[in-house]
């Protein structure tokens, strides 16, 4: 969004919104200089070579509120998973 303002701009959005692209870049890296590789922790994961990639991810393990019936059935068919896992990932991928 911030480079289509700045092709209309000649590039002033990139400095008009720096401290915005800055915060944001500050929540998706949090910790990410605590991660071992191959490792990962809420939003990084740094692989085994030490690249850092970004990822969803919700603290909470329970069912979505707008979809709980959807994901209470979709862990009923999944017995064998972890449900705590299950509903963190069901979550993270909304």
């Amino acid at each position: 969004m911030v480079d289509l303002l700045a092709t209309h701009d000649n590039g002033k959005a990139y400095t008009r919104y720096l401290p915005q692209l800055q915060k944001e870049y500050d929540y998706w890296m949090a910790d990410s200089d605590k991660v071992a590789a191959g490792a990962a922790s809420k939003r990084v994961i740094k692989l085994a070579d030490g690249s850092l990639l970004n990822r969803y991810w919700d603290a909470r393990d329970v069912p979505r509120t707008e979809s709980w019936m959807d994901d209470i059935a979709t862990a009923q068919k999944a017995p064998q998973r972890n449900k705590a896992e299950l509903y963190r990932e069901l979550r993270s991928g909304a």
